[in-house]
């Protein structure tokens, strides 16, 4: 589960769909269902699509499609979580009149989200939530996470290193030559 979020969390400014601005979650939807966008292009969004997310200004929210598809899953009022620090930062919208295109292009991308993120989005959950609505959230963030990770392919060793399931089949492949 938690390779999953890592994998939705994962920036790649490379990725087919950089620099892409969007209007809607519905939008980038789309564009993920028609490959227009990689779950892992840096994107923006416009900052009224969250209407009861809490972020720190107005303008286009610089993003990721995982990153969207993980804050879905929240509660519509939660904090939108951007970084691996569970925050949304100053920096990371673009205020109306600024080159978004060149913000996505000079962003340093942040790392992924760890375990210890997750813990984080758990712990703000049990505190500041109804406890109806925590079991429920729990198993959006679990399947969703399920899902990601099958999708990523990543698997672990017994010596716990990570491996793709290309890496794997270009092994099998030599050893069998």
């Amino acid at each position: 589960m938690v390779l999953g979020h890592y994998y939705l969390s994962v920036e790649d400014n490379t990725k087919p769909g950089t620099g892409i601005i969007f209007s809607s979650i519905d939008e980038v939807k789309v564009a993920l269902a028609n490959k227009a966008v990689h779950i892992h292009s840096v994107i923006g969004i416009h900052t009224d699509v969250f209407k009861d997310k809490k972020l720190p200004g107005e303008g286009i929210l610089i993003t990721t499609p995982g990153k969207i598809l993980l804050n879905e899953v929240l509660p519509s009022d939660f904090p939108y979580i951007n970084c691996a620090n569970a925050d949304t930062k100053k920096t990371d919208i673009v205020a109306p009149g600024n080159d978004v295109r060149a913000a996505i292009a000079n962003r340093v991308l942040s790392e992924p989200h760890s375990k210890k993120v997750l813990s984080m989005i758990v712990d703000y959950l049990y505190k500041n939530y109804p406890i109806e609505i925590v079991p429920e959230t729990m198993d959006k963030i679990k399947h969703l996470g399920f899902k990601y990770s099958t999708i990523s392919s990543t698997t672990i060793s017994s010596s716990g290193r990570l491996f793709s399931r290309c890496c794997i089949l270009q092994s099998a492949a030599l050893r069998r030559m």
